[in-house]
Formats: structure tokens, C-alpha cells, sequence
């Protein structure tokens, strides 16, 4: 389920009493999870409800809180506290998102490859700067073999 917009109150109880909804209903995930309580009080009314619709919810419901950006500290116990998450009771499972044998190369393009797009997919821009992005993508599938099954 994404939030978008708001839920008021009385559409927050009619979801979550929803018979259907509740019977579908294995997990609440919330992608971008650092930006819920840092912004969620004057970013959008909706990242506020997304606790409350939570605690909410039949305990044997899980959450799912996905995110590249919270380290621990004050927004990781925020996100735990407000959550509702307490110490013992949940995992939180953290990658190591440096890669270093990654490089990040940009280049001026002086000439398309040969039509309207690049190789890579990437629509061809006109204009005297052109810039192409190249990650080494043999690296990249390297680093990530294990979760791709290759």
C-alpha cells in the first residue's frame, strides 16, 4: 500500500476494519522510510498517519521499513519509537552501500552512437554539453551476484 495523499481519520478506521483488507494483508512496507519522521511533520500529513495506521493494525501484521539513507542515531530511534518498534523485537538488517571498486566516469560527447539513442538506452541530448554517466556495468553485476542469481 503507497500513500499518496491523505487518509482522514474516519478513512484510516474504514481501510483497516475492511474485512478484505484485512484478510490480504501480510505486511505494511514503507519505502523511504528516513524520510518519515525527519520530514512527516511538515513534509506531508499522510508520512504521519503511516505509524498510527500501524499500531493500528493485528500485531501478527509485519512491517517492512526500507531504506538507503538512516543511519543510527536520532531519525533510526525516531523511526523505531514512533514505529513502535521496540529493542529485541524487530531486525534491522544494514548493507554496506560503499562500493569501491565502482568509478563514475563523465565524459563530453562530441557525437551521437549512432542515432537518436545512446547504446545504454539513454535518449540522446542535444546541446553543446552532453554528458554520459558510465558505471561500469560488469562491476555493478559482479557486486551484486548474490541477489540476482547469477
Amino acid at each position: 500500500m503507497r500513500m499518496q495523499r491523505e487518509i482522514s481519520q474516519v478513512g484510516l478506521s474504514m481501510v483497516v476494519r475492511n474485512p478484505v483488507f484485512k484478510k490480504n494483508l501480510v505486511f505494511l512496507v514503507i519505502d523511504d522510510a528516513h524520510i518519515l519522521y525527519p520530514w512527516g511533520k511538515d513534509f506531508r500529513k499522510a508520512y504521519r498517519q503511516i505509524a498510527l495506521l500501524h499500531r493500528r493494525l493485528p500485531a501478527h501484521i509485519g512491517l517492512v521499513a526500507v531504506t538507503a539513507a538512516l543511519s543510527d542515531g536520532d531519525d533510526y530511534h525516531s523511526l523505531c519509537s514512533q514505529s513502535n518498534l521496540k529493542e529485541g523485537h524487530f531486525k534491522c538488517i544494514r548493507f554496506w552501500s560503499e562500493c569501491p571498486n565502482i568509478r563514475i566516469i563523465c565524459k563530453e560527447l562530441t557525437y551521437t552512437l549512432g542515432g537518436s539513442e545512446f547504446s545504454v538506452g539513454i535518449p540522446c541530448i542535444s546541446g553543446a554539453a552532453k554528458w554520459l554517466l558510465d558505471v561500469l556495468a560488469g562491476v555493478v553485476k559482479w557486486r551484486f551476484r548474490g541477489f540476482v542469481g547469477s
